[in-house]
């Protein structure tokens, strides 16, 4: 561990006290000194409180997700009730959601409660599926501590308040349109089900469109996602992941977006288990693992060992490069300081502009821009 949380249990990326919670200072007119409270409040509240002091106002298109807690700074600190949702209703839950990682865990608190759901308990018997703690009792008004050091799971001696709080994050994370960590079929552990992993068969692709033929083993598909990157092969490769779509009879498709270069599909079946195609398994010459190593090629049948997918060039654009036809959103074959600002992010951005603006003209032409990336 990197740091010590003391009391609180455990640290960054993790659902326990130690990942969630932190000191919070806040400071301004009207705001009394020295008062110290128990009242939850997260950073999606700054946006809406900041538009409370300065008078802002909200803005009509924007359902905000924080609350505004000028209320609560102007009025009581210490009472909760003062922090509402748009309703009016006092917003006393929260959900944070870790999915993937060294985590894979979820946790709603409610008042006084706290809920984590642990999404590796199958595989890890030291990680039961649900934890229920009470972190304070407030019901006498008093706001007393009971137990912030997550010590004492009280999830079987409150088993109906421990099914109320599981379903009440099921339907936050379900509006959220949360995602969800998968088992892994290729796994040594003796998962239940793992042997009923569908396997991909065939696949092709016609202009912008994959199609892929699968067989299932067993257990349904219930959902195709498409994982592609505009940039494959340059040093930050970014990707991103899109719909597919399932035809019910062992096939799906999937629309690329204009651009892609690389691709994977991802098909998810009723127990959670993700088969990937095509596997990520093969190792570059140096022994390391590649983003685009296996990604699917638009030519060649692919296989574990496959090279980097390579959708063609654009007939009539030499010297193509995705990132610049992303940057360049006014396609006039050339960069503006804004336009390279708007796509890049990181420190000194005005003298890497300058790197590529080989002859000081304010542009970066197709030209200067590959060239320079090449050499």
């Amino acid at each position: 561990r990197y740091t010590d949380n003391n009391p609180l249990d455990r640290g960054k990326i993790s659902a326990k006290e130690g990942g969630t919670r932190v000191p919070l200072i806040i400071t301004g007119p009207g705001i009394s000194a020295g008062v110290q409270t128990n009242v939850m409040a997260n950073g999606l509240d700054f946006y809406p409180t900041i538009l409370s002091m300065t008078g802002t106002p909200r803005p009509a298109s924007k359902n905000l997700d924080g609350s505004d807690l000028l209320p609560l700074l102007h009025g009581d600190p210490t009472d909760p009730k003062l922090v509402t949702k748009a309703d009016g209703s006092p917003r006393d839950t929260m959900v944070w959601h870790f999915p993937h990682g060294g985590a894979l865990e979820s946790t709603i608190r409610t008042g006084d409660y706290k809920l984590i759901r642990n999404y590796d308990h199958i595989d890890n018997p030291q990680s039961p599926e649900l934890e229920l703690f009470r972190l304070y009792n407030t019901e006498d008004g008093s706001s007393e501590r009971v137990d912030i050091e997550e010590a004492k799971n009280i999830a079987e001696a409150l088993p109906e308040k421990t099914v109320q709080m599981n379903h009440q994050l099921t339907r936050m994370l379900t509006e959220m349109h949360a995602s969800y960590p998968y088992y892994n079929p290729d796994t040594a552990a003796p998962l239940p089900h793992k042997e009923q992993v569908c396997e991909v068969v065939s696949h092709e692709r016609d202009g912008l469109k994959a199609s892929f033929t699968y067989e299932e083993k067993g257990a349904k598909v219930v959902q195709a996602d498409l994982i592609y990157t505009l940039n494959g092969g340059e040093r930050y490769e970014e990707w991103f992941r899109g719909s597919a779509e399932l035809s019910g009879d062992g096939k799906a498709s999937a629309a690329l977006p204009e651009g892609t270069s690389h691709y994977y599909l991802n098909l998810i079946d009723e127990n959670q288990f993700m088969r990937s195609y095509p596997p990520v398994n093969a190792k570059s010459a140096k022994g390391k693992k590649t983003f685009t190593e296996g990604a699917l090629s638009t030519s060649v049948a692919p296989t574990a060992k496959s090279r980097p997918a390579v959708i063609p060039k654009p007939k009539g654009k030499p010297d193509y490069n995705p990132a610049f036809d992303r940057w360049d959103t006014d396609k006039s074959e050339s960069l503006s300081l804004q336009e390279y600002h708007a796509g890049q992010t990181g420190e000194n951005l005005e003298q890497r502009f300058k790197n590529f603006d080989r002859n000081g003209d304010g542009q970066v032409s197709r030209d200067e821009f590959v060239n320079r990336k090449a050499r």
